[in-house]
């Protein structure tokens, strides 16, 4: 089994079915004693991002349960984000480093990385003794959860109990895309990252509908949304320097720094805003009497 639909089933039992899957993988992962303390905290965040995809799908067929579940979701894997957030600063400062040419001396980057080194073990020592005992806690929580699965119920059926989450998180990238033309602030490219994420997640679910014509779908909407993480990540990067500028005795290290993030982000956006307009080019009514046609084929029972 894995995070797809099979439109040949009963949808709610297959809705159901892949939300207990993502609980059953991250109540093993978070037990698993071959991995350590921070990768499980990294894949139950995952797991999360999976079913809170799931429940947009069906969010207009499931009613009030998606706020619920929804909410507890995003809570539970909140409550990890310092941990993955330390991580990446570190992660984006040595990717930027890749970037630099001879633009930026390599001193400087030793210091912002001691600096992110020092914080992120701050936030570690924050966490560290109660992490083991949260851990375990949270698969005692997921068990509950997995219960309440159970008692998830979809007022419609087939492909109209997905078709009014698709379409609007299709939707809401494609007004994203707009913002974006004609904003460009921070948080707009953020909040297309996220529209565009979610609707990565529901091609994956509905890949088995024609999987040579979504999955081709998917690797563009994976390549922008690569595109759109790493510039968010520069920008929270760079807003985390400004934060502790202070710290640093020379004021060239964040104007230099600040200079790099900017030209890269730019290389970034410049290459996400053709492909998002590709991929956003279709009409939310079309694309999903579209995906229509393929479920009612796909699900035709064989004569």
């Amino acid at each position: 089994m894995s995070y797809h639909l099979k439109p040949n089933e009963p949808i709610d039992q297959e809705v159901k079915r892949i939300a207990r899957e993502q609980v059953n993988k991250s109540i093993a992962e978070l037990t698993d004693t071959d991995l350590d303390k921070h990768e499980k905290v990294h894949q139950f965040r995952k797991r999360c991002k999976k079913i809170r995809g799931l429940l947009r799908l069906v969010r207009p067929a499931i009613g009030d349960t998606y706020q619920v579940e929804n909410r507890w979701f995003r809570d539970k894997a909140s409550e990890f984000s310092e941990i993955r957030d330390a991580e990446v600063l570190l992660e984006t400062s040595q990717s930027l480093r890749k970037h630099a040419h001879k633009e930026v001396p390599s001193t400087y980057f030793h210091q912002i990385d001691a600096l992110l080194r020092e914080r992120q073990s701050v936030v570690m020592d924050e966490h560290e003794g109660r992490l083991t005992t949260t851990l375990i806690k949270l698969s005692d929580e997921l068990r509950s959860a997995r219960e309440r699965i159970e008692d998830w119920v979809l007022e419609e059926t087939s492909f109209s109990a997905i078709q009014g989450g698709f379409k609007k998180t299709y939707q809401r990238g494609c007004h994203m895309l707009q913002d974006v033309l004609e904003d460009g602030s921070d948080e707009v490219w953020h909040e297309w990252r996220k529209r565009t994420k979610y609707h990565g997640y529901h091609l994956r679910l509905l890949r088995n509908l024609w999987k040579p014509v979504i999955n081709a779908r998917r690797d563009e909407i994976d390549e922008l949304g690569e595109l759109l993480g790493d510039d968010h990540d520069l920008a929270v990067f760079e807003q985390t320097l400004h934060k502790y500028h202070k710290q640093f005795s020379n004021t060239k290290i964040i104007e230099k720094i600040t200079c790099l993030c900017q030209k890269r982000r730019s290389q970034l956006q410049q290459r996400a805003i053709p492909l998002g307009t590709l991929i956003y080019a279709e009409k939310p009514k079309h694309i999903c009497r579209r995906l229509k046609i393929y479920w009612e084929v796909v699900s035709k029972p064989e004569t």
